[in-house]
């Protein structure tokens, strides 16, 4: 084998995944199987014995480490939901939403035996706590199971998240001078005290996406901007990656160069200072794929060593999911290396087809178009190679993102440094006037890349759903078969027709879509809003109103994917006056034909003012039964506002507002929404489908027979 360490670490990747997705069982039989052909292989196959013998057993290991993971830390945790019991945990992340809180612990839980578990604990409070990062919340707590299931509890068990709950009564909160000293708090006030300078330097919006980009804290930035860099196809910005790490390591070999230290001694003392960034990132899994790959790297440097990068990739994947097989099905992990493949081994073919297409030969270009050239290479490499999992994680991809990432990565680049600079300047305090003039720099930056996100998120058909799951899969398994092939060692020929193969497969996937749509009507319920959006053919209903400008957003970027310009019918389910700005930002950029809503108030009038002249309104108060699109909506009273039964032509569904509570009954509906969450479902036959994607939305699809 050329590159042993690789191809170990792609197998244990591969195993530790299978092993997760098939369960305890699977993973037990099958390791001790592989562990048997291990051991035939070095005395029945008489070439490449000892590679084949290595590779199934790596594959033996990590079926069994997967399984003792199960056997150790998950199985004692899940006999613990639905119990009350007595804990403790640091706060390491709060997050804020209208009314509610979020709060991550690295908590402690007695068990019965003496011993005591220690887990990352979820906890949800109605109302936010009086609490600040790392200190220590102690008290009864209602232990549950995190409810996602699929992709969506690897995304938990990635993050060590293994149980959720809330506080039974009010707990007691421990001040960081009597909180316990563990290297995990000295780390979380470090990032506590870098995230205060940000804060310090910069404005509000700048020091939030500065925090993210250098340190991986997202919770600051505003949800506007992160719905444009994630439509933009650069989230990967606030995740520190390879980017991020390598960035920093390029800052700190020039800060010793410039000291008089030599490149080679200055490798060595970068690896302590890569180590605390990563400490300091959170230790996600594409922080510790970059530090890994990174501190191979000046190690090599400082010893004169060749530097091989799919080994060191190879060994960053064998050392991720023997630390934490969990991470092997998380996003970042997903994400970072399929990225990072694609630049090592598509990388050099797309640099090379960009010089034919100039006509210029590598050293023969000028220094800007060599730039741009590497730019676009390494982001179309890591595009082409994560597409796959972006469909798989997300049900949508951009197509904009090798475009958005080139024209980014410079004011990316620049801003990460005169943060990290300015940060530096700022701990000594007589250099502080210095690292304010820089700062400008910074929020300079910080704007304009702001601004380019925002432009790229509007641009038509940015992002296309992929929400049909056998389409996805058919999508995802003939575009991995030709990239595969295509970078390959095949003929020229087969490589185009293998690349010409992907791109015909994807854009049948996304026609087939769309044809599946036709007699069809789909209800879409936005996470966290009291809106949702009700979609035949191109014509589109607003059942509830959008309350912040955020929430207008996404229901606004929905509606343009689906090419929808107009709204028939918008409907509200509201009562009381309430926040109005999300709903007539909405009504400013898609007039609706007809608007069902109460007939005076604040609230009223401010959405009237964003209505065209001559909008016909109509007083909820004096209607209870309507009609849009064929589809019937009846109104009910409720405890505060109204319920909307809606009527997929015997298919319903019952739409209520949170913690309401219907004063008619069941009415025998399809299933029960209070607070937009899914309380009860019961499918008629195969005309209803339940879906949901990446972007936290959950789509109810019914098939309308002809004439109805």
């Amino acid at each position: 084998m050329r590159r042993p360490m690789f191809g170990i670490g792609v197998v244990f990747f591969l195993s530790t995944a299978a092993a997760l997705i098939f369960g305890f069982n699977f993973a037990v039989a099958t390791g001790l199987f592989l562990l048997l052909c291990s051991g035939l292989a070095l005395l029945l196959v008489r070439r490449y014995r000892g590679t084949a013998a290595c590779l199934l057993l790596a594959a033996a290991l990590a079926m069994g480490l997967a399984a003792l993971r199960e056997a150790r830390y998950l199985r004692p945790v899940e006999g613990l939901a639905g119990r009350t019991v007595y804990l403790k945990g640091r706060v390491t992340e709060i997050t804020y939403y209208d009314q509610n809180a979020r709060y991550l612990l690295d908590a402690r839980i007695p068990l019965q035996d003496g011993r005591e578990l220690k887990t990352n604990l979820l906890l949800y409070a109605h109302t936010p706590l009086p609490t600040h990062l790392n200190e220590e919340l102690s008290g009864y707590v209602s232990l549950t199971l995190p409810g996602n299931k699929g992709k969506y509890r690897w995304l938990n068990l990635s993050k060590r998240i293994l149980l959720s709950g809330s506080f039974s009564e009010e707990p007691q909160i421990t001040a960081k001078a009597q909180a316990e000293r563990t290297p995990g708090y000295y780390i979380g006030e470090l990032r506590e005290y870098l995230v205060r300078q940000n804060e310090r330097l910069l404005p509000g919006d700048a020091a939030a996406l500065a925090s993210a980009m250098l340190l991986g804290q997202k919770q600051r930035v505003s949800d506007e901007v992160q719905l444009d860099f994630r439509r933009a196809g650069l989230i990967h910005l606030m995740a520190v990656s390879g980017f991020h790490v390598t960035l920093v390591a390029a800052l700190l070999l020039g800060i010793f160069r410039i000291a008089g230290i030599p490149r080679r001694w200055g490798g060595l003392l970068v690896l302590p200072f890569l180590l605390l960034f990563v400490a300091v990132a959170g230790f996600t899994a594409s922080a510790v794929r970059a530090g890994l790959m990174t501190g191979l790297g000046m190690a090599a440097l400082a010893l004169r060593e060749q530097y091989d990068p799919p080994s060191a990739l190879g060994f960053a994947i064998l050392a991720e999911c023997i630390c934490d097989p969990y991470s092997a099905l998380g996003a970042g992990f997903l994400l970072s290396f399929s990225a990072c493949a694609g630049i090592l081994f598509a990388g050099p073919a797309i640099r090379a087809w960009l010089c034919r297409v100039w006509g210029a030969e590598p050293e023969e270009t000028g220094r800007l178009r060599r730039m741009l050239r590497e730019s676009f290479a390494i982001s179309l490499a890591a595009f082409l190679f994560t597409l796959p999992v972006q469909i798989y994680l997300f049900d949508t991809f951009s197509l904009i993102a090798p475009v958005a990432s080139v024209l980014s990565m410079p004011v990316a680049t620049g801003m990460l440094w005169c943060a990290a600079v300015a940060l530096l300047l700022a701990a000594v305090p007589f250099l502080f006037p210095l690292a304010r003039i820089l700062s400008l720099a910074t929020g300079l930056l910080a704007r304009l890349l702001s601004s380019l996100a925002a432009g790229f998120s509007a641009i038509p058909f940015a992002v296309l759903p992929v929400r049909y799951e056998f389409i996805k899969w058919l999508v995802m398994v003939f575009y991995l078969g030709a990239l595969l092939l295509a970078i390959g060692r095949a003929a020229k020929r087969t490589r185009r027709f293998c690349a010409l193969l992907a791109v015909g497969v994807l854009a049948a996937g996304l026609g087939s879509a769309q044809l599946l749509y036709r007699d069809t009507a789909q209800l879409t319920i936005f996470s966290g809003m009291d809106a949702a959006v009700l979609v035949r053919g191109n014509r589109a209903a607003l059942i509830g109103f959008p309350k912040t400008f955020y929430q207008s957003r996404v229901i606004e970027s929905y509606l343009r994917d689906l090419q929808i310009r107009s709204l028939e019918l918008a409907l509200s389910t509201n009562l009381d006056n309430e926040e109005s700005l999300g709903a007539a930002s909405l009504f400013r950029k898609y007039p609706p034909r007809q608007v069902v809503m109460p007939a005076a108030g604040r609230y009223t009038e401010n959405i009237l003012h964003a209505l065209p002249y001559g909008q016909r309104v109509v007083n909820r108060a004096r209607i209870d039964q309507l009609e849009t699109m064929g589809i019937g909506l009846k109104l009910l009273p409720c405890s505060c506002g109204a319920g909307c039964s809606i009527d997929f032509g015997g298919a319903n569904l019952l739409k209520t507002n949170e913690d309401c509570v219907i004063m008619k009954g069941d009415y025998q509906t399809q299933g029960i929404i209070r607070g937009w969450m899914l309380v009860k479902e019961r499918r008629d036959g195969k005309r209803m489908k339940v879906s949901e994607d990446g972007d936290r939305l959950t789509t109810y699809t019914f098939r309308i027979q002809k004439g109805e």
